[in-house]
C-alpha cells in the first residue's frame, strides 16, 4: 500500500483565522501562510506559537510566504482568509497559485465567493464561528470555538475536491 501523501495548502490572508488554520492543519498537510513580514520573520525564526482551545505550544513546519514567488507550483488547495474588503488584492496578487485549485473561502462580508470564482473554477464557501486573535508576532490565541468549521461548494461542481 502506498502512503498517503500530505496535500499542500496556501492559506492567503493570514492572520488570526488563517495562521490558526495553518497550526492546526500542519500536522496532516504541507502549510504555505501568506502573511505580514512581522509574522514570517518570527515563524521561520521559532515556528508558530499557540494557546488556546486548539493546543498550546510551537508548531513547526508553517513556510511563511511573503509574496507569489514563495508560493511552490504544485498546490493541491487554497484557502483565503483575508479580510473581506482585501479579497480582489489578495486574489489579483495569487492569481497565479488560485487558478485551476479549488479554493476555499472562510472570510467575513459576502460577496467573496463571486470574487474567488473570476479567479479559479471551484469554489468553497465556509464558515468558522471560532474566538481567534493575534497576541503577537507569529503568535495566535484560540480562546473559544462556539460550532464547527462548515465548508461547502460553492461554484464549479467540484465535490470531488471536497474528497481529497
Amino acid at each position: 500500500m502506498e502512503p498517503l501523501k500530505r496535500p499542500t495548502i496556501l492559506i492567503l490572508g493570514a492572520g488570526a483565522v488563517g495562521l490558526s488554520l495553518a497550526g492546526k492543519l500542519a500536522a496532516v498537510a504541507t502549510v504555505y501562510a501568506a502573511c505580514r513580514p512581522v509574522h514570517a520573520g518570527a515563524i521561520r525564526e521559532r515556528g508558530l506559537v499557540m494557546e488556546g482551545v486548539w493546543g498550546d505550544g510551537t508548531v513547526g513546519g508553517i513556510v511563511p510566504v511573503t509574496g507569489p514567488a514563495d508560493v511552490p507550483p504544485a498546490v493541491d488547495f487554497v484557502i483565503v482568509t483575508a479580510k473581506g474588503t482585501g479579497t480582489r488584492a489578495i486574489c489579483e496578487e495569487y492569481a497565479g497559485a488560485i487558478r485551476g485549485r479549488p479554493t476555499a473561502s472562510l472570510q467575513n462580508g459576502i460577496g467573496n465567493e463571486e470574487i474567488i470564482a473570476e479567479y479559479t473554477d471551484t469554489v468553497i464557501g465556509g464558515t468558522v464561528t471560532t474566538n481567534f486573535s493575534v497576541a503577537g508576532p507569529g503568535h495566535v490565541r484560540v480562546l473559544s470555538e462556539s460550532a464547527p468549521m462548515h465548508l461547502g461548494v460553492w461554484s464549479g461542481g467540484g465535490g470531488e475536491a471536497l474528497g481529497r
